[in-house]
């Protein structure tokens, strides 16, 4: 087997047209995550360019389309929402004759004897949920497909039929873009809707920790400080609970309604506050224990980690992303102190808890005495404000060089152990010798006598 003999003959033509259509339009906003994570790893991985060595697998997966498409769709198809039905069926049929294909390769030609198109065409993974059906479409429209199958109709017109899906998905995208709400929109697969739906019907869920919203909203957070840390960004525990978390909990919106686990699926950022209280209580401390649960001991998963979450082990697979996550995470963290640059977490203060009963009562007494709006009242108020604002940031730096001591003491005994041990030992070893010498004297003794 040899590329020459997989997959349809693409001309130069339309492949060029192909590329330079993927590097313009893809991903499109109207993209599923998984879809969009598809569309980059598989299309565009050439620096966010479609390379040459995708040729290969595109041809066989366009070769699988045809099949199926000159099988199901006549030249009568009927309206916009039946052919579609049927591009969406004969894609799922090419997907499973895409593995075919691969499992071909792999047994006719061994791993030293692949070129590049080769391997770049086991590389790809397409399956129901991140294969988008526009780039089914987009291959029938740009690469001709139905022009190069054995049809009744002409080439105009069995190429119409793409072109006439394209531009469909292409107005109800426009329309979508045009809504403010967005409340109505389709997504990519024309009927299938976009996340931001569900979450704006759920706008006013509120924040439960110790749940399975509580599970999944963790691993998004670990998720998110994992790809931060992987991309080398420096120790930011602050950064981890506030710009970090708000794009964890972005990212938990976008693909929840994959895991019927989840009771809602969508937060809002007014829930932020109640989110961040669980993070810095529960999630960012379980880091160190989590990275080794359950002896996985950090090794990455090579499968999805979107269906991985929601699949058959689900409490095993968690366990085996999780572990990686948080030993990135943990990792991330000891290079920091090894470099001794640790980052305190500034814990937020709540207002009108800064400040002891006792002293709130005495101040409210004396503010009772002055009338409202009386400069003395208004200048009291500022002096007020003023006061609270320097205990806040009293209590702040108080707070960091608590945790900066914490973490000299630990590093200072992490230091102490090994010293300890070998004293001990010294001290032990000495014990051995003085008895030996104590043996060898009184032997010694008793021969002089």
């Amino acid at each position: 087997m040899s590329s020459q003999k997989l997959g349809i003959d693409i001309a130069a033509k339309d492949w060029k047209e192909f590329q330079e259509f993927v590097n313009t339009n893809y991903p499109k906003d109207s993209f599923t995550h998984e879809q969009k994570e598809f569309v980059r790893k598989c299309l565009l991985q050439d620096n966010g360019r479609c390379s040459n060595s995708n040729k290969l697998w595109v041809s066989v997966f366009a070769e699988q389309l045809l099949e199926f498409i000159n099988e199901s769709w006549p030249m009568d198809a009927g309206s916009i929402s039946e052919q579609m039905d049927i591009v969406k069926t004969c894609t799922a049929k090419a997907i499973m004759g895409f593995y075919e294909q691969q499992h071909l390769l792999r047994q006719q030609i061994t791993h030293k004897n692949r070129n590049a198109e080769q391997n770049r065409m086991l590389e790809v993974h397409p399956h129901i949920m991140n294969f988008p059906i526009d780039l089914s479409i987009d291959m029938g429209r740009i690469l001709n497909l139905k022009s190069k199958a054995t049809s009744k109709g002409t080439e105009e017109q069995d190429v119409h039929l793409f072109r006439m899906l394209y531009n469909q998905i292409k107005k109800l995208g426009e329309e979508h873009a045009g809504k403010a709400s967005g409340s109505s929109a389709e997504g990519a697969d024309g009927g299938q809707q976009a996340p931001q739906v569900v979450g704006q019907a759920e706008a006013g869920a509120e924040w439960y920790p110790h749940g399975n919203d509580d599970i999944f909203m963790r691993l998004c957070t670990y998720k998110v400080w994992c790809d931060k840390y992987e991309r080398e960004e420096p120790w930011s525990p602050n950064k981890m609970c506030n710009d970090w978390l708000k794009e964890a909990i972005l990212l938990y919106n976008n693909v929840s309604y994959h895991w019927t686990h989840c009771k809602h699926k969508y937060y809002g950022m007014e829930q932020f506050p109640a989110i961040r209280n669980t993070c810095i209580n529960n999630w960012l401390p379980d880091v160190h224990q989590r990275a080794y649960l359950s002896g996985h001991k950090g090794k990455k998963p090579t499968t999805n980690w979107i269906t991985d979450w929601c699949t058959y082990p689900v409490t095993e697979k968690r366990h085996e992303w999780e572990s990686y996550f948080c030993s990135v995470i943990s990792h991330a963290k000891d290079m920091a102190k090894l470099m001794h640059k640790p980052e305190a977490l500034h814990m937020e203060i709540d207002e009108g808890v800064e400040e002891p009963a006792l002293k709130r009562s005495r101040s409210g007494d004396e503010t009772e005495q002055l009338q409202p709006g009386t400069a003395e009242h208004k200048l009291h108020e500022m002096v007020k404000r003023e006061f609270a604002k320097v205990e806040r940031m009293l209590h702040r730096v108080e707070t960091n060089a608590q945790n900066r001591h914490n973490d000299s003491m630990r590093e200072l005994v992490g230091h102490i152990n090994p010293l300890r041990s070998q004293l001990l030992q010294l001290a032990q070893g000495q014990g051995h010798i003085y008895g030996a010498i104590d043996r060898v004297y009184e032997e010694t003794a008793v021969h002089i006598r």
